[in-house]
């Protein structure tokens, strides 16, 4: 059984830059009330975490090429003499999905947090490192982030936007559109 009790204000969860990480990096400035209690293979988090003014953190979408296994898994070859169970028998990839979250919710963290997000932290998202199509918010929130043992994650709230800006590249055509606040 664990019971631990984590306060900290002003304490910098990212500190990096893009030579350190690629895919996210920047600052972030957070406060943190949390307690994480019950057993330590399932443990619960409960609490609050506050994004904080002066964060501006870069978070760079990953293009991740299909590898031979997983186009592997789109076609399974069948014996014909076995066709009349394909409709009832489950495919390898069925089986080893249902195996997967099988395994997933056995020791699964779960949480409850209370997001605060300050009016001038700032987040950016390259959503295409090639163009470098990217996205620029900034705005404050309130946002409830939970999860329960079966691995369903939930999130509700409300993000004020404002102000950002969207720089669209494609091919010759470059044109930045800027969010107006509230929108």
């Amino acid at each position: 059984i664990s019971n631990l009790t984590v306060k900290a204000s002003n304490f910098n969860l990212i500190n990096s830059t893009s030579v350190d990480n690629n895919m996210i990096y920047g600052k972030a400035i957070i406060a943190v009330d949390a307690l994480i209690e019950g057993p330590l293979a399932t443990p619960e988090l409960t609490g609050k975490v506050t994004v904080k003014n002066g964060t501006e953190v870069t978070y760079v979408k990953q293009t991740i090429p299909e590898s031979l296994k997983e186009r592997e898994q789109l076609i399974e070859f069948v014996d014909m003499d076995t066709i009349s169970n394909l409709l009832t028998a489950k495919t390898s990839y069925e089986a080893e999905l249902a195996r997967n979250k099988e395994s997933s919710t056995n020791a699964l963290l779960q949480y409850n947090i209370d997001l605060e997000i300050e009016e001038n932290a700032k987040f950016n998202v390259i959503l295409d490192p090639a163009t470098k199509d990217e996205l620029q918010v900034q705005g404050s929130g309130q946002v409830s982030i939970g999860s329960n043992p079966n691995g369903d994650v939930t999130v509700s709230g409300t993000y004020n936007l404002k102000g950002g800006s969207y720089q669209l590249n494609y091919g010759p055509v470059k044109r930045k559109f800027l969010l107006q606040d509230g929108s």
